[in-house]
């Protein structure tokens, strides 16, 4: 790819490192890097009166809810969803 776009190894593997924290692509050792499937977002109504907060997953976390690189999480009261998975509403 840096060949293709006339841009330096450094510069294409900085690039490649932003989208993977970002949770754009997925990349396996040995295989190529892909650009990650959207996932339909399921909807959470939030009670009247309560907090959000977003934060990173614990490793704990991250293999619980099978969460990649960059994807944070959302806490609502002693709940935690993936951010890329759930959107949360108020009526």
């Amino acid at each position: 790819m840096a060949d293709e776009f006339d841009v330096g190894r450094d510069a294409m593997r900085d690039a490649v490192a932003l989208l993977r924290g970002e949770g754009l692509i997925v990349t396996k050792r040995g295989f190529r890097s892909m650009v990650r499937e959207p996932i339909e977002r399921q909807r959470i109504e939030l009670p009247a009166g309560s907090t959000v907060a977003a934060r990173m997953p614990t490793p704990e976390e991250r293999v619980e809810h099978d969460v990649t690189e960059g994807i944070p999480m959302l806490v609502v009261g002693d709940a935690v969803y993936p951010a890329d998975r759930f959107e949360l509403f108020t009526k």
